[in-house]
């Protein structure tokens, strides 16, 4: 098993080109070798986002994903709050053209591929870039979902509620919490609870701790 190298330049020229020049399988490999080489110091990280700024135009959801982990990662773990909205400006300039082509609803003839590219990209869009009109569209949606199941693709369903639960009130939080009461499969259940771990409100976290460490069908939150 071996990784390739690239120079700074290569990478940069790579980047202005790099749907056209490079297959999917070629992309997922240049970005996974261009993150390698920034987590053991060959590289800045700099140069994987000159890299992974080509995503803006990126159609395949196998390589929006490879990208989407790593720029997550990155704002999560590695973005001071100096940096956070510069950092949240180039997300949102990398993902909105993507976001915009792709909308909210998937087409009648939208493949499976496709319908996880956007889930993708409007997940990254909110949560990395936290983009405020991605974030008020998930709200929106999310009151629907949770007055109607068939009111949001299902392909969207977590992307909704995750978002959705960042700004998310007391409100939506026990809207979710009722609706896991009454989940009808394993699925839904686990889909509403993941939403509970992105509440950010600190009373809401507690709550959340709080069901973490008891018998999660029986309590009440």
């Amino acid at each position: 098993y071996y990784r390739s190298g690239y120079a700074l330049e290569v990478l940069s020229d790579m980047s202005r080109s790099f749907e056209a020049r490079l297959s999917p399988a070629e992309r997922i490999q240049s970005l996974s070798d261009s993150w390698a080489a920034v987590r053991v110091g060959l590289q800045p990280l700099s140069s994987y986002l000159a890299l992974s700024g080509a995503l803006s135009g990126e159609e395949n959801a196998q390589v929006m994903e490879q990208g989407v982990d790593q720029i997550r990662f990155i704002g999560d773990r590695l973005v001071t709050d100096v940096d956070r909205p510069t950092y949240e400006r180039w997300v949102r300039s990398v993902m909105k053209p993507m976001a915009t082509e792709l909308g909210w609803q998937p087409g009648r003839k939208d493949s499976d591929d496709r319908k996880a590219l956007r889930a993708q990209v409007l997940y990254t869009l909110g949560y990395s870039g936290r983009d405020s009109e991605t974030l008020t569209q998930s709200s929106e949606l999310a009151d629907q979902l949770l007055a109607s199941p068939n009111a949001v693709d299902r392909s969207m369903v977590s992307t909704v509620l995750n978002l959705a639960a960042l700004t998310g009130d007391e409100s939506l939080y026990d809207q979710v919490v009722g609706h896991m009461k009454d989940a009808s499969s394993p699925d839904e259940y686990y889909r509403l609870q993941e939403a509970l771990g992105r509440f950010a409100n600190p009373k809401l976290i507690e709550r959340t701790l709080s069901f973490a460490l008891t018998d999660r069908k029986s309590t009440r939150l």
